[in-house]
């Protein structure tokens, strides 16, 4: 912004070219939600039971949301890795009936059933692991 002559030196590395090649690539995952949890709905779950156990990890200090319809779970777990939600919160009419929840996670395929009352620590357990 002067007359005055300042010595420099400059580096350019491209870096938007960089992240676009490795989104390309399919070698840059992120995140587009912040839910750590998808709380799935079965056919025979009622949606109000699902909110519940939203609300019921939400209290613990988990983000979650919830899937509104009642879809295949294929469909359900596929809109979960494509968000990057790294759990999947399952209760059926049997899981209901015997006051448990299956937490799966995803990246490792690891699926166990906890207790109701349990379910947010061992959520917040498998997050953390």
């Amino acid at each position: 912004y002067g007359n005055a002559t300042v010595p420099a030196t400059g580096v350019s590395i491209g870096l938007s070219r960089v992240l676009s090649a490795l989104r390309k690539l399919d070698l840059l995952k992120s995140r587009t939600t912040t839910s750590q949890v998808l709380v799935a709905r079965l056919e025979d779950t009622p949606i109000a039971e699902c909110l519940r156990i939203c609300s019921e990890l939400r209290a613990g200090g988990i983000a979650c949301e919830t899937y509104y319809d009642p879809d295949r779970l294929k469909k359900q777990f596929q809109l979960a890795e494509r968000k990057g939600i790294p759990i999947v919160a399952l209760a059926g009419a049997s899981e209901l009936a015997a006051g448990t929840v299956n937490l799966k996670h995803l990246a490792r395929s690891e699926q166990v059933t906890v207790p109701r009352a349990e379910f947010v620590e061992k959520a917040a357990a498998l997050l953390s692991s």
